[in-house]
């Protein structure tokens, strides 16, 4: 990551031994490690944080259910423990800042509330909120969302994040699982605005981080690898058959969805589980794993990151949906982006068209712009209508 102090340390990234990423000071002249300076049993470390000229480490970001802090570096320590105080119940990170001055601009937030700017004078011990980053978000009316440990039917534990509707009973209730893209990303507790907008429409949330996902030792990544329709697929699954056992869901009322490598798992869900999954929802998704592997880098990805598309052992065509479409025995919505450029429309289009001949149950939705995450409100806005409309049909009260 750098050098630290000297230029005979350096501080590097390594795995620890419960197998996360840690933070370690290692001396450069004997090549051995000499400190561990951060490292938690259960998730890897976010970033390494420097001072300004990059002599001196400060201190590591870490996720848990939210992202943390740990810092090194005693004042800046002494600095997050007066922020935490001011700002009981919010996490806090400093996005500006002028230490002769001791003002600082922060951003609070936690799962219900997207984040508020605030200026910290630190001399003069006062907070002044500036801007919310969502002004017609009202935190008081979003839904709590809790990090669960579930068991995946090897005993591998899938950390798994339930967002509730709003003085909902975790009783029976209809249910969406958001499975994230990448895949080789994660979820976590944060204000999400596709999950608030579910869960404001009655349908309790689950997001799984199935093996693969970033963020739970290089292991627990790796494990992903080649495994596209095979255990990221089963994490998922296993992940909502655990909340149908402990009575949150209703097992007769389950959607899967997702968009990008989400998309690609949603219709896998239909395709292989179609007695767990009563519909599913593909935005942008991943739907013709042949023609993906074989394009051009710069349209979908690296060549290392192609390498790790697909599942062992079996052909592109068995776990590609545009070549399963005969399987897919659920009602589906398949949405996107005229623009989006990483994962184009066409894909989806001849996806829709092949549905379409075989007589199956779809929709489908052109949106007009926001590229292949949905960055415009007009974008987003299609998307949840759309979505808003095909649950009611399939799994609304």
């Amino acid at each position: 990551h750098g050098l630290d102090g000297t230029a005979d340390h350096m501080v590097i990234e390594a795995r620890t031994t419960s197998g996360t990423s840690g933070v370690f000071r290692l001396n450069i002249p004997s090549g051995k490690i000499i400190e561990e300076l951060f490292a938690h049993e259960k998730v890897d470390v976010d970033n390494v944080l420097f001072n300004r000229s990059r002599s001196k480490i400060v201190g590591v970001r870490f996720t848990t259910d939210l992202p943390d802090y740990h810092f090194i570096d005693k004042k800046r320590a002494g600095l997050h423990r007066a922020m935490k105080r001011a700002l009981v119940g919010y996490k806090v990170r400093i996005d500006d800042f002028d230490h002769a001055a001791g003002r600082y601009l922060l951003f609070a937030y936690n799962d219900k509330e997207p984040g508020v700017y605030y200026q910290y004078d630190r001399k003069a011990k006062k907070l002044i909120e500036v801007v919310p980053s969502r002004p017609d978000v009202p935190s008081d009316m979003m839904a709590n969302t809790a990090l669960h440990s579930v068991t995946a039917r090897d005993g591998t534990n899938i950390p798994t994040f339930l967002t509730l509707p709003t003085d909902a009973q975790p009783k029976n209730l209809p249910a969406v699982v958001l499975v994230h893209g990448g895949p080789w990303a994660r979820d976590d507790a944060s204000w999400d605005y596709w999950s608030q907008f579910l869960a404001s429409r009655g349908y309790a949330i689950l997001r799984p981080n199935f093996r693969g996902s970033d963020g739970y030792g290089p292991a627990f990544r790796a494990a992903g690898y080649n495994q596209w329709g095979g255990l990221m697929q089963q994490d998922v699954a296993d992940a909502t058959k655990q909340f149908i056992a402990d009575g949150t869901i209703d097992p007769d009322r389950i959607c899967i969805a997702g968009a990008s490598y989400g998309g690609y798992a949603a219709m896998m869900g239909v395709i292989q589980t179609p007695d767990l999954f009563q519909c599913g929802v593909s935005v942008n998704g991943a739907v013709n794993i042949p023609r993906l592997k074989n394009a051009d880098a710069a349209y979908y990805g690296t060549k290392e990151w192609r390498s790790r598309m697909g599942l062992k052992d079996a052909s592109d065509e068995a776990i590609s949906p545009y070549h399963m479409v005969e399987q897919i025995n659920r009602p589906v919505l398949i949405m996107a982006s005229k623009d989006d450029t990483r994962l184009k429309i066409v894909d989806s289009e001849n996806f829709q068209s092949r549905l379409k001949s075989k007589g199956k149950d779809s929709q489908f939705v052109k949106i007009e712009d926001g590229g292949h995450h949905m960055d415009t409100a007009a974008s987003r806005l299609t998307m949840m209508k759309a979505m808003e409309t095909f649950l009611a049909e399939y799994i609304g009260q």
